[in-house]
Order: structure tokens, then C-alpha cells, then sequence
């Protein structure tokens, strides 16, 4: 059987590759890289040219800022983040503001972090990839005029108010035909996510798709002329393009329908995969940070499903997605299966009905009803535990793996033995691969034995596993992060949660622990639940807890933490809680191999004549984004000759035994 070249295949592969790997640096890129390279396609130093667009990508003027800038709202579905545009860039503000217009401001910018969470987000490649090169912090700004925030801006809040009519579902309804899966609560977006539907409060490729042939099938049922019905088509999805700030689906689907116009017009052929790998390329050229986005990926691979087979179908499309959604929900069940099958063959009627509702009123009661019925199958569904498999996270070579598999999928159509082999032995690689996978989270899960420093933005979290599989945790932040840590860790509950005092970004989660995961011991302060006192010591396995801190009750929540000083492995910890200086004794630090430092870094938690803490050879400082001054500018510069590691910038620190993790 003799297979077509296909240069623009290898050209388009290899220049996300390249690009996935200049951005983050990780070994999982190489090896698809250096196959994608072995074929040796003559036209392949296009694929360099990913690597010079990064190189010249406007990089942001760092330190103090004063003078005017234009100021608009980053988006509708978001009225805490602006686009602060400064001399030709823009860089982000998180906020309140008044109003968008010109303004004359006065702050500090800085770059995004590049530290990359399990699932491969990075914070820098995220608001790279919609053009902001920076952040701003700003000490003083004056509204000098006020000015309307943007074509894109205007059009969702005109589209939002017209759907009104659907009451309470009004957020649903806006997030289903435009995307905003931020305007729905928090609980429901969690559900969605967990039962894998929250792609469709995204503007995806299958939304796009269903409104290109409503469109032409109700034009061509009027009668109106080809040429007049794609372009209909091609401005509609060009508001859709402002409407979600050029999110890479709309820009592919795009790309896709100007394409095909193209060849329409001028009679020439190109092959629908020939097709997309042309537009993935241009797109990489034109914005490079798409190539680490998961938006990125799944809707490549979800385009690819169906242009590769030569009868598409909805089924095949959810096999090739179901690995990945396993990686981001974490959990699987049958009926979430059979529900993402219902709800996507659904979405061919009920988007079209929806989006007529906007024009035709009366149709809003209808959806209205739909959407209602909608939340409360969903409810009811994340109710329903039986046959629900908790999935851990995958390890990062089990990721390489299945990476590789897909690669080989699609890249046997370069060359004939490999595409009889993958025909012959399709059965036995997925079977291979599938027990390469289980075993590989078999080993992930039984290496985590150490002492896990978690990110949980603006608050404190840590996770000690024992030799023999006991899980401890230390504080529980307010963030939900929480539970994506949980998944990577292999974590399904504690065995024993101290709680070192009860603000929120120390134990938010503690009851909502106890009802999903639950958990045998909790400690927290003297006086309170199952209180400890200086002088205590609680032994778990190979490890021992000592209660350093409080000897008595102070008046201050924060003075009243529990400071735990934790031998394991060889090592010492200490653990701060939120105390002041003034607290901390001496004889603590000369024993402590890894401080946590108290208080997220704060001023009051220093106290320079314990000169001990020099001598300290890790500290960690657990925060992220604030209005507190945390770190303390008198802290870093205090520990700037040390090893300092600092959770909001390089993520979570894991200690395995000796030999160290950031993440």
C-alpha cells in the first residue's frame, strides 16, 4: 500500500514539539522531536523557524513604571484583571479599577511566573499565548478619561443582556454559546469539570462546526448564493474571534473555512489533514505560546479525529480523548461516558436553538427548561458513586508515553511498514501500552515517600508519606489546589491533618477533607479539637512529630500556631505555622535542616538576631499572589544567600529522601 508524503505533517508536528520544548525545557519532548526529525524531510528547517519567532517575541521592560497607559477590561467574565497597555505592550493588572480608559499610573512590572503545574499550565505561557508580557503591580493610578473597553467587550455584554429571559440560567446559556465557563459558580464548574463537560462552556472546534452547517443549511434553504452564505459564515465566526479574544479554536476554525474558500475558488486540492497541519503551522508562527496550552492540544487532536478517519464519528472522537480527560478530571465513570456521548449529540440541536434564541425571544422559555433539566441531571449524576474510579494523576513519563503513541498514530501515514505495522499490531500496543501505563502509576504512586512543600497559592499546605504508606498533612490552604495535589500524590484520604491555627488560608478545607476523602487523626492548637501543647510528640511509622509551640494561649490566632519540628529521613523540618519572631527560640533552628518560614514571609516573623536561620540550608516561603506584603522585601533580602524557594515562583518543592522536585 503506498502512502502520500505529507511534508506539512512532519513540518507542523515537529514545530509544536520544538516549540513545547523551548518553553519548558522538559526531556518529554525530546524524544518526539528527535522522531519527528529521523525522517529527514527536506523542507524540515521550517521547523526552526518556531525557534527565531521565540527568540524575537517582545520581551517586558522590567522595574518601575510611571506615566500614562490605556486601561481596558481583560474580558467580560472577568472584572478583577485588566490589559494595562504601556508604550505598545500590554501587561496584566489583577484589581478593581472604576472604569477602562487613560489613565496616569505609577507601579512596578514584573515577568509571569514560568513554574508549570502537573498538567503542564504554566501562569507565563498562559497570558503569552493572549498577548500580555507581563504583570503590573500598581501603587497609584488616576483616571484621566474614560473610554469604552473594547469592540469585544461591547459585543459580549450586548449578547449577555439579550439573554436575560433565561433568569437563573442566564450564566449557563452565555457560557454554552460563547464560552465564560467563569460566570457559573464555582461547585457547578467543579462538577463539570469532574464529569469531563466543562469543554462545552468553552467555544470549541464542535461548537464552531455545529454553527457553520446551521448557518449554511438555513441560507441554502432560502436560497441565498454559495458565496454569500460562507461569507455569513466567515463573519460570524469573526465574532466569535472577538468575543473570546482569539481563542485558538476560533482562530483554527477560522483558518480552516478561509482555507477551504480558497481551494473552492481556485480548483486546487488539499486534503483535509493536509489542511489542518497547514493551519496548526501558521498558528504556532503567529502565537508560539499556543503550543503548551492543553486548549491547544485537545482541540488539534479533537479536529484530528475526525479529519483522519474516512467516516468521522463522535465515538471515535471520545476514545481519542479519553486519556487526556482522565489527565485533567482524575475521574471515570460510565455514566459520565455515556453522558458526554448524549450531550454531545444533543449540542447539534440544542446550540442552533439556542443561539435563534437571541433573535426569537420566545424560544428563551424553552431553553430556559432545557438548561434547568440540564443542572439537575448534572447534580444528580456527580451524586451517583456507582461504578466512579478515582484516577490518579499521571507521572510525567506516563504522559511521555502516551504522547508517543499518539505521535506514532498519526505519524504512520508517513511511512508504509509503519502504518501495516500499526494495522497488525494496533491491538497489542494499545494492550502493551495500557499495562506500561498502569504499572508506570503503580510506581508513580509508591515513589512518593518524603516530605511535599505544596503550592496552594496565598497559604500554607504539606504532605509527608511514610514508608509504609501513611499520608500526614499539615494545613490545607484556601485554594482547591488542595485536591490536585492530592491526585498526583496517589493521596485517596490522611491518616492524620494538623491544623496549625484556623485561618482560612491555613484550614479552609479541613471539613470538606473529612466529607470527601476523610481522615482518622486531627490535631490543631492547644484549647481547641483534640489540642496539642509544647512538649508533645505524635510517631507515625519511621517519622516523629514534635510540638515545639504553644507552651501556653495567646491572645493572637496567629501566635497560637502549632510549630512542629518534623525528624524523617535523616532530615529535620520545622514547621512555623504564622508566629512572630519574637517566638521562635533558638535551640529550634540549630537542629532544623528545612525551615518553613513563619507567615508566608512576613516582616513580623523576622527576627535578625536569631542568627541561627543563616545557617539554615533550605527555606521555604508558601504564598502567592497578595495585598500583604509577602514576602517581606526585608525577609528575601535577609535569606538572599541561602537556598530560598519560593512556592509562588517555583511551585511546589518536593523532598524525596534526600534528592529534591520543584513542581
Amino acid at each position: 500500500m503506498k502512502q502520500t508524503r505529507r511534508p506539512i505533517l512532519i513540518i507542523a508536528i515537529g514545530t509544536w514539539l520544538a516549540a513545547g520544548l523551548y518553553l519548558s525545557g522538559a526531556w518529554i519532548w525530546v524524544w518526539p522531536l528527535l522522531i519527528v526529525l529521523s525522517f529527514r524531510e527536506r523542507r524540515a528547517w521550517l521547523i526552526g523557524l518556531i525557534v527565531l519567532r521565540l527568540v524575537l517575541m517582545p520581551q517586558p521592560m522590567l522595574g518601575h513604571y510611571a506615566g500614562e497607559a490605556e486601561i481596558r477590561p481583560l474580558d467580560f467574565t472577568r472584572d478583577n484583571q485588566w490589559q494595562v497597555s504601556v508604550a505598545g505592550q500590554n501587561y496584566l493588572y489583577q484589581g478593581k479599577l472604576a472604569a477602562a480608559g487613560h489613565y496616569r499610573i505609577e507601579g512596578e512590572i514584573e515577568g509571569f511566573r514560568t513554574n508549570r503545574s502537573y498538567t503542564g499550565y504554566s501562569e507565563h505561557d498562559h497570558y503569552r499565548s493572549v498577548g500580555l508580557i507581563g504583570r503590573i503591580r500598581l501603587e497609584d493610578h488616576q483616571l484621566i478619561e474614560p473610554r469604552r473597553p473594547g469592540a469585544g467587550f461591547w459585543l459580549q455584554d450586548r449578547l449577555y443582556r439579550q439573554l436575560e429571559a433565561f433568569k437563573e440560567s442566564q450564566d449557563l446559556a452565555f457560557a454554552l454559546l460563547f464560552g465564560g465557563s467563569r460566570l457559573l459558580e464555582r461547585s457547578f464548574q467543579q462538577s463539570l469539570k469532574e464529569i469531563g463537560l466543562l469543554h462545552l462552556m468553552v467555544v470549541s472546534g464542535l461548537h464552531l462546526s455545529i454553527y457553520d452547517r446551521s448557518i449554511d443549511r438555513l441560507l441554502k434553504r432560502l436560497q441565498v448564493p454559495r458565496s454569500l452564505r460562507r461569507l455569513v459564515v466567515l463573519v460570524f465566526l469573526s465574532g466569535l474571534l472577538l468575543i473570546t479574544g482569539f481563542h485558538p479554536s476560533c482562530v483554527r476554525s477560522v483558518g480552516l473555512v478561509v482555507l477551504r474558500e480558497y481551494c473552492f475558488y481556485t480548483r486546487r486540492s488539499i486534503d483535509r489533514l493536509d489542511q489542518l497541519c497547514l493551519i496548526t503551522w501558521l498558528m504556532l508562527l503567529i502565537n508560539p505560546y499556543w503550543a503548551t496550552g492543553t486548549g491547544f492540544l485537545l482541540g488539534t487532536l479533537a479536529h484530528g479525529s475526525l479529519v483522519l478517519p474516512r467516516r468521522p464519528s463522535i465515538r471515535r472522537l471520545y476514545l481519542v480523548m479519553l486519556p487526556f480527560q482522565l489527565l485533567l478530571n482524575g475521574v471515570l465513570s460510565p455514566f459520565y461516558v455515556l453522558a458526554n456521548f448524549a450531550l454531545a449529540a444533543l449540542m447539534d440541536k440544542a446550540l442552533p436553538v439556542l443561539a435563534l434564541s437571541l433573535i426569537i425571544p420566545w424560544l428563551q422559555s424553552v431553553g430556559h427548561w432545557w438548561l434547568s433539566g440540564l443542572v439537575r441531571l448534572i447534580s444528580q449524576l456527580q451524586r451517583w458513586d456507582m461504578l466512579k474510579l478515582q484516577v490518579m494523576m499521571p507521572s510525567p513519563w506516563v504522559v511521555g508515553l502516551i504522547m508517543l503513541y499518539y505521535l506514532g498514530l498519526v505519524l504512520r501515514l508517513q511511512s508504509e511498514p509503519a502504518f501495516v505495522f500499526f494495522q497488525e499490531k494496533r491491538h497489542h500496543l494499545m494492550l502493551g501500552l495500557l499495562c506500561l501505563i498502569i504499572g508506570g502509576q503503580i510506581a508513580h504512586g509508591h515513589s512518593q515517600v518524603g516530605v511535599h512543600f505544596l503550592d496552594v497559592a496565598q497559604g500554607d499546605a504539606a504532605v509527608i508519606v511514610t514508608t509504609s504508606g501513611q499520608r500526614v498533612l499539615i494545613d490545607t490552604g484556601k485554594t482547591d489546589r488542595i485536591f490536585e495535589h492530592q491526585r498526583y500524590l496517589g493521596i485517596d484520604s490522611f491518616d492524620i491533618v494538623f491544623i496549625t491555627h484556623r485561618d482560612d488560608d491555613h484550614a479552609y478545607w479541613v471539613d470538606e477533607l473529612s466529607f470527601q476523602t476523610g481522615y482518622t487523626s486531627r490535631y490543631t492548637p492547644l484549647g481547641q479539637f483534640h489540642g496539642l501543647a509544647a512538649g508533645d510528640a505524635i510517631e507515625v511509622d519511621d517519622v516523629t512529630f514534635h510540638i515545639l509551640h504553644p507552651d501556653r494561649d495567646h491572645a493572637n490566632e496567629n501566635d497560637n500556631s502549632l510549630v512542629i519540628l518534623l525528624e524523617a529521613y535523616g532530615d529535620t523540618f520545622l514547621f512555623g505555622g504564622d508566629i512572630r519572631g519574637d517566638l521562635l527560640q533558638a535551640d529550634w533552628l540549630a537542629q532544623t535542616d528545612v525551615f518553613k518560614f513563619p507567615h508566608h514571609g512576613s516582616i513580623h516573623s523576622l527576627d535578625e538576631t536569631l542568627t541561627l536561620q543563616k545557617d539554615i540550608p533550605v527555606i521555604v516561603l508558601s504564598y502567592g499572589l497578595n495585598d500583604y506584603q509577602h514576602p517581606h522585601p526585608e525577609v528575601l533580602a535577609y535569606f538572599r544567600d541561602q537556598a530560598l524557594h519560593q512556592t509562588f515562583l517555583e511551585g511546589s518543592l518536593h523532598i524525596y529522601r534526600g534528592r529534591f522536585r520543584r513542581h
